[in-house]
């Protein structure tokens, strides 16, 4: 570059200067003019002449703003019209004439922008958009009409939109959706259309619209989204349905964006996730399930097949108390689990087994239960970390109440688990209406995993594939009453029972009205007593509002805890200990916020006489032994002597007879016995003379005397 004379440097700098400084006079006053980072709609970055008029209070006479403005702000400045400011912008990209007081498109005075990309016009007072109201900004693509209180849209308001790629018309006063807004804009990507009282989306409503990727359906109260609803929509990846009043997933609408990516279910009344709700979403990265009133289980088989599925964050649901142990399956790329915040009782170890490709999972701040659901947790035998493990802890059994799960000792967990039906599963009373029909999902945590069933008012047993045209009760524990009238009015119990033992809970159903008598209160007594059990039986009568009989059993070294059917009376306690006192609590719960309770004191029997004071054993044990040796003694007596007799009987008669002399003996009376004598006692052996024996003589004598 040749260099310029030194004169000429100096006009030149002079120039420059007289430039800045002119640029500089035009920016208005309150205003500040320079040049900042700016995004375009698809998110690329640049730097854009900004004129930041926010608060301006225009002075007149006015002039005008830089003709190098791109960027004007002229939010809260309460312009009633934008005509005077925006005539020599030929640069204008964004216009921001938000929170001011512009109540109609015709007052905005939007001349022709042939380069306005992105146009803000919340909180103003619109009330509507006509036909082509905006066809003269052809370049425009991101409008923002949030927050005004539009009712009425035009069907051919957008035309002239050709490039409109994002549509914000969240917070206004519809009443419906019409395809026909759509028909003008093919290439809208993202429509945000939420909180308005549309009173339902119909079938085609979004028909046109298939290069939209992200709609947002958030805040209007719907009840339900019908089949055909999304039809139309094949590129759609995002879809929120936030804060709605949907009381299940609408897996059918869902079928046809089977594409979706993100979908947003947070804040539905939502009772339950079931097997098929997310059915052929095959290409589901995250799915948010949180902040649902309703929402008490994630049953079997509810996120099933969804090999893209990364993330699923269900938190803060105050009911959400049960999560099947085959509910997530055949998700190999899950990696976030986030389960915080919920009721939450225990997480079984299988579920989390079933996930290879689990980095982190989120339990604390739920009422978890340490007992062997959860010993795995204990044990530390998990692949991946937990998040804030310091803020899980148990709120039962009472023992560990409070205390961080990783500090509970693993011996002290056993192998098997009592069912356990939370608190919040279902209502404790229900009304309804002559020929109406009524669900109640039951839950429980159990190991193993426990059966449930229903109990009628009149006793009832209500199975699962139980033929009645009045009940049935689903493999999941869920009762449907159907068709009610009056005689169905009563307490219905939910009963969860496996190998280790029950629990039960009761809903009060009252149809037009009817009710049942309320508690008269509760007495415990002691049938029998033994040295490793005791028998007792109780007598209530419950309320609208009992449950399951809960009987507390303990003592200074041990507690433990029995559930019984509310339509049991007797109880046998076993595996205790002899000679120990123990105390028997029976508590029923009469009212949501009254439990009724009656206690009593029993002391297993001694391994001795129960009358006798257990200091003495020693002395009795002794008169025990005593007595036992006499009576041994006289029993052998008895026997030797019946012995005796027996074999006196089978010897023969020893004949003898009196000549005045001594009896003979037998060998006197037939020598030849002496020939049974051994040999060696020859020399020893008596000489006895040997003279015939007269048997005859001897007999006759026999018979003289």
């Amino acid at each position: 570059m040749a260099e310029l004379p030194c004169g000429s440097a100096w006009v030149y700098l002079f120039l420059l200067l007289r430039l800045r400084v002119a640029t500089c006079a035009e920016c208005p006053p309150m205003c500040v003019c320079e040049l900042r980072p700016w995004f375009t709609p698809q998110s690329l970055y640049q730097e854009a002449h900004t004129v930041d008029c926010a608060g301006f209070k225009p002075q007149y006479p006015f002039t005008a703003f830089p003709t190098e403005t791109q960027v004007l702000l002229l939010q809260s400045s309460s312009l009633e019209s934008t005509a005077p400011f925006l005539k020599g912008l030929p640069n204008l990209t964004e216009l921001d004439v938000s929170q001011n007081r512009l109540l109609s498109i015709e007052s905005a005075g939007l001349v022709p922008l042939s380069r306005l990309v992105t146009l803000h016009l919340e909180e103003n007072g619109l009330i509507s958009l006509p036909d082509r109201s905006l066809h003269r900004l052809a370049a425009l693509q991101e409008l923002y009409l949030n927050h005004n209180r539009i009712e009425r849209i035009s069907p051919a308001a957008f035309a002239g939109l050709d490039n409109l790629i994002r549509l914000h018309i969240n917070s206004n006063l519809l009443r419906a959706i019409d395809h026909h807004w759509f028909l003008n804009t093919p290439n809208l990507e993202v429509l945000m259309i939420g909180e308005n009282p549309v009173d339902a989306i119909l079938d085609g409503d979004f028909a046109p619209l298939s290069s939209l990727k992200s709609l947002v359906l958030a805040g209007m109260g719907l009840l339900s989204i019908p089949e055909g609803a999304l039809f139309g929509l094949s590129s759609l990846e995002s879809l929120s349905f936030y804060n709605n009043q949907l009381k299940e997933v609408p897996w059918q609408a869902l079928q046809s964006v089977t594409d979706l990516k993100f979908l947003d279910l947070n804040k539905n009344p939502i009772c339950t996730l079931k097997e098929g709700d997310f059915r052929n979403m095959v290409h589901l990265k995250e799915l948010g399930m949180s902040s649902m009133p309703e929402l008490i289980a994630i049953d079997r088989y509810a996120l099933e097949n969804l090999p893209e599925l990364i993330k699923v964050e269900a938190t803060h649901n105050p009911k959400l108390a049960f999560v099947h142990p085959h509910a997530l399956r055949e998700l190999p790329h899950l990696e976030t689990l986030m389960l915080s915040d919920n009721n939450i009782a225990g997480l079984y170890r299988q579920t989390v087994e079933s996930l290879p490709s689990l980095r982190e999972i989120g339990l604390h701040g739920n009422p978890l239960h340490c007992d062997c659901i959860v010993q795995w947790i204990i044990r530390g035998q998990l692949h991946a970390r937990f998040m804030e493990p310091h803020a899980m802890h148990c709120a039962a059994p009472p023992e560990f109440m409070g205390q961080c799960v990783r500090d509970i000792p693993m011996t002290d967990i056993a192998d098997g688990c009592l069912p356990f039906i939370p608190t919040s599963i279902f209502p404790e009373e229900a009304s309804l209406i002559d020929n109406t029909s009524a669900t109640f999902d039951c839950r429980a945590l159990a190991e193993p995993e426990p059966v449930i069933y229903w109990v009628s008012p009149k006793g009832t047993k209500i199975v699962v594939d139980m033929v009645s045209e009045k009940y049935s009760v689903s493999d999941e524990g869920t009762l449907q009453i159907m068709d009610a009238h009056y005689g169905d009015s009563g307490t219905y119990t939910c009963v969860a029972q496996n190998g280790v033992g029950l629990d039960t809970k009761t809903v009060t159903v009252t149809v037009n009205g009817t009710r049942v008598n309320p508690s008269q209160g509760i007495t415990i007594r002691v049938l029998n007593a033994g040295m490793n059990s005791v028998l007792v039986a109780w007598t209530s009568q419950p309320g609208p509002h009992s449950t399951s009989a809960t009987l507390h059993i303990g003592n200074e070294k041990v507690r433990f805890t029995v559930r019984v059917p509310a339509d049991i009376h007797e109880y046998n306690l076993t595996h205790l200990v002899p000679e120990t006192m123990y105390n028997v609590c029976l508590m029923v719960k009469v009212s949501q916020n009254m439990t009724e309770q009656a206690c009593i004191n029993v002391t297993t029997l001694s391994s001795l006489d129960p009358n006798i004071p257990p200091e003495t054993w020693l002395y009795h044990v002794l008169a025990i032994a005593f007595g036992s040796t006499i009576a041994l003694i006289c029993l052998l007596g008895i026997w030797a002597y019946v012995l005796a007799r027996y074999f006196d009987r089978l010897r023969p008669y020893q004949i003898t007879y009196r000549l005045g002399q001594k009896s003979n003996s037998l060998l006197e009376l037939d020598p030849s016995l002496a020939d049974l004598w051994d040999g060696e006692c020859e020399s020893t052996r008596p000489t006895v003379p040997r003279r015939p024996l007269d048997t005859w003589q001897n007999y006759s004598s026999l018979r003289m005397h």
